[in-house]
């Protein structure tokens, strides 16, 4: 079996954790940012147990998870949904769980409780929005770089986040305390709300390019495309309402240049691997931090000729949660959640929107006009020489 090869920073998290195996953990937890390659470390770790002749169970919690899983690790690992664990008959040696910020749910903790093995979760966001830590299914966490390494690596795309004030100035509304509800979110499902996508898209010149725009609910999403094409975008609407076959038939027209736009709710937020895609639309408020992460980490993976990503978030999202290379401290003993997201989420008042070229900006650095500004302010004066 040839095993894969793997980058520096890969190869230095797979050594960390199985030495948080060895030091007498058996439920690890394993952190790396979105686009840094967890699954192919998870593949590694399969191949390098099968060969051993262990028995290797992978898990997921959504059907488009699974079949990307399969395609990787199918030939060394049985791959299955935690919604059927229940019915696999199987004991395993070795198991990881893939997205595991959702291992604290029942389905996870059942099967979990009646397999006697070690097991590794990968996430890139180890917090979930009703606060419980992660502790409660994990010995330990091995954190690995951050996004910010990677970007500067070449790992990952550079990103641009701007913040329009198109939809962020029309929330006034009352709202739960914990996440929006679809209540709180009406107003996002109406067509001024569409022509102010439709009209960002546009101006941060995305039209021709691969983009993702999360919008506030099923509905939402399936209208926002039917306006997106009557405006002469080619568009589509994916949700958990479609059979799979449906949802895997928009996705490779998406990739096959069918679709420019594929608009959703949260379905592709986690798991969703195209390196083409190099714009996110934000039009649905949350205050996850794991959901904002995810979301705005759909765009950052490279692909040649793609300079950086572009993140237009129509409802402030990233004034309080931060944009993708935010520092981030998680640990397993959850958060509490203050009005402005996760207490330490990194947001806050970190950030500035610029009000000419509306980019948000980390308030120690500057934005593009401003940049663009100092560079002519020193640029020398240039004198006509004499005869």
């Amino acid at each position: 079996m040839n095993l894969i090869e793997l980058r520096d920073y890969q190869l230095k998290a797979l050594e960390d954790i199985m030495s948080a195996f060895k030091a007498g953990n058996k439920r690890v937890l394993f952190v790396l940012p979105t686009g840094g390659g967890k699954t192919v470390i998870m593949t590694r770790i399969a191949e390098d147990l099968a060969s051993r002749g262990l028995r290797i169970g992978v898990i997921a919690h959504r059907l488009e998870l699974v079949d990307q899983l399969k395609k990787n690790l199918g030939h060394v690992a049985d791959v299955f949904m935690v919604q059927s664990a229940s019915k696999n008959p199987y004991r395993y040696d070795f198991i990881m769980i893939d997205e595991a910020h959702h291992a604290v749910a029942r389905d996870y903790k059942r099967f979990l409780a009646a397999q006697d093995c070690p097991f590794l979760g990968v996430t890139a966001t180890p917090l979930r929005l009703d606060g419980v830590g992660l502790g409660a299914v994990f010995d330990c966490m091995v954190e690995s770089v951050n996004v910010d390494t990677l970007i500067k690596a070449g790992w990952l795309s550079d990103f641009k986040y701007y913040v329009p004030a198109t939809l962020v100035d029309c929330f006034n509304g009352r709202h739960s305390r914990r996440e929006y509800t679809a209540k709180d979110l009406l107003w996002l499902s109406s067509e001024y709300a569409y022509e102010k996508i439709l009209a960002s898209y546009e101006t941060h010149k995305l039209i021709g390019k691969k983009s993702l725009i999360f919008c506030a609910g099923v509905s939402a999403a399936m209208e926002c495309a039917e306006y997106f094409n009557a405006k002469g975008v080619r568009a589509a609407s994916i949700s958990g309402y479609q059979t799979a076959s449906e949802r895997l038939e928009i996705l490779d027209g998406f990739r096959n240049g069918v679709f420019d736009v594929v608009t959703n709710c949260n379905l592709i937020s986690e798991g969703f691997d195209f390196p083409a895609v190099e714009g996110v639309v934000l039009a649905r408020p949350t205050k996850s931090l794991a959901l904002h992460m995810q979301q705005i980490g759909r765009a950052l993976r490279p692909l040649p000729g793609k300079s950086h990503a572009v993140i237009v978030d129509l409802v402030g999202n990233g004034l309080k949660l931060g944009v993708p290379n935010t520092p981030i401290k998680w640990s397993l003993e959850g958060a509490k959640m203050g009005l402005s997201g996760y207490d330490g989420g990194g947001g806050g008042s970190q950030y500035a929107v610029c009000p000419k070229c509306k980019m948000l900006y980390h308030k120690s650095r500057k934005c593009d006009c401003q940049r663009t500004l100092d560079e002519l302010r020193n640029r020398p004066i240039l004198s006509l020489s004499q005869d």
